[in-house]
Formats: C-alpha cells, structure tokens, sequence
C-alpha cells in the first residue's frame, strides 16, 4: 500500500499532539495539601493556589455574592475522618468539596457533597451539606490563595482562607474525650498496664478536668508499677485535685527531690510553683 505524505504528515500531527498532552508541566496553580489532627480527627485539605498578579481579585476577578470554587482547578476538597462541628452544624466523616461566597460584609462557607466538580458549572445547592456565615478580616497580601490551620487545641481549631488582603476563619470542633476514654479504658484492658500506660491516662483525666477519683486511682497505680519524678509529679496533682494538699505538698517534695538528683530542671521549676501554691490551702 502506497502511503502518502498527507497520511504521513496526519500520523506525525497526532502523535505530536499526545506528546504534548503527556508532558509534565507546571500549573499556573499549583496544587497543595494540608493536613491537621485535632484530638482524635484528621483533617485534611487539598486545594489549587492561584495568585493575585497584580490583579484585584475580590470584587473584581473574583465577583462578590456569585459562588466561586476556593481555589482554582478542580474543586478544594475537605476531608474528616471522623465526625465534626462546624458552627454547631454537625458533618459526618467523609470528603466534601469547599466552596464560598465572598461579600463586602459576609461570606458564605459551604460543604457540599459533590467532590469531582471543576469550576461552579455543575454545583447544586441542593447537594450542600452544610452553609454558614463568617465575617471576612484583613490581612497583610498574601500572592498566592492560602489554607491553613490555627488555634489548635484537643478539642477545636480554626481553618483559615487568605487570599490578597482578605482572611476568613472557619471554626471547627471535634469529640475527643469520649472515645479517648474508650481508648484508656481498652489498653488498660488489653495490656498488662505499664506505669506509662497509667500515667498516661491520669494526665488524660487531670489535663480534661474529668473524673478527680480515676486519675488518683491511675496515678497511684502508676506509681506503685514504677517511681520516676515524673509520675510522682502526675499523683501530687492528683492528690490536689481530690483536695488533700497534705499528700500533695509530701509527694511533690518526693519529686521535687528526684528531679533535683536527675538535673531535670522543668520538674524542679514545676515541683517548687506547685508546693508553693498548694501550701497555701492547709
């Protein structure tokens, strides 16, 4: 079969053309991911960055009270593992794709059900998981479309948005004493039950404020298992928070001394601030 140059030159177009889609190239908006454990949940978040380039962006490249995707190429996808809050808006474990309102004033925040989404074409309001409002703050410019996690505490934290000279916050809370009490409760059980283990689960209960009895009754078996300053330290709080600062003041004198002797100065510091303050209520 005779082949001509137009078929030759048809093949070579074509293969040329896949050649070019194939090519690893950088995005204009890079793709990011941020991931953040709060208590017992992950979090996690994965986004496109896109950057002002000496645009203005929010009424502008970005209108207000129009939906806008938070981000740029595929939709921002927002991920729990486990159940959250948001607002006082309770969310199931799962993955959701981020999208916002902005206004002068007000933003909209929404999760909606929807995660393969590019752009607003296809949303659907009526796949929204959740809608809340939040009051937009300045920042200093950021070039490029930022997220990020701050105030992280066991139980809650704040996602933040910052783009150009605007800053969003998103407040989110989990469960954690729960089922980190399951977790105490099933170690206990399964293991043979270090000093570590004890200890640890009467730091649990004295940093949560949660059953003053249990964690004396972790602290001593802590304590009876293996004496080290430290666990010392954990039953002299413990016995404080039951209110017998008489056993509280000898046992942090008890770990002040070995603190002392192991050259460990934070315990020295916190043994001598606790017998202070604890001499006070006898």
């Amino acid at each position: 079969m005779k082949v001509t140059r137009t078929v030759l030159f048809a093949f070579a177009l074509l293969f040329s053309s896949a050649a070019l889609q194939a090519q690893d190239l950088p995005l204009p908006s890079p793709k990011a991911e941020v991931k953040q454990n709060v208590g017992l949940t992950e979090i996690s978040v994965v986004y496109h960055r896109p950057g002002v380039k000496d645009r203005k962006i929010f009424g502008d490249l970005i209108p207000f009270d129009k939906i806008w995707r938070t981000g740029a190429n595929k939709a921002t996808a927002v991920s729990f593992n486990t159940p959250v809050n948001i607002a006082g808006n309770e969310i199931p474990a799962g993955t959701y794709s981020l999208f916002t309102i902005p206004g002068k004033k007000e933003w909209k925040v929404i999760l909606n059900s929807e995660t393969e989404l590019w752009g607003t074409g296809n949303y659907e309001e009526a796949k929204n998981v959740v809608e809340i409002s939040v009051k937009p703050g300045k920042t200093d410019h950021v070039e490029s479309f930022l997220i990020w996690f701050d105030a992280v505490e066991s139980g809650k934290t704040h996602m933040k948005m910052a783009w150009e000279r605007t800053v969003i916050t998103v407040p989110i809370e989990v469960d954690y004493l729960e089922p980190a009490v399951a977790n105490i409760d099933k170690e206990i059980e399964k293991t043979s039950s270090t000093f570590r283990l004890y200890n640890n689960a009467a730091s649990f209960y004295l940093d949560n404020n949660l059953d003053a009895a249990k964690a004396l009754e972790y602290a001593k078996l802590s304590v009876e298992n293996e004496k080290r300053f430290w666990n010392i330290k954990t039953l002299s709080e413990a016995y404080a928070a039951n209110g017998k600062f008489d056993k509280a003041v000898e046992t942090a004198e008890e770990s002040l001394r070995l603190s002392q002797e192991a050259n460990y100065d934070p315990y020295v510091k916190m043994n001598q601030e606790n017998i202070a303050k604890w001499k006070k209520e006898l």
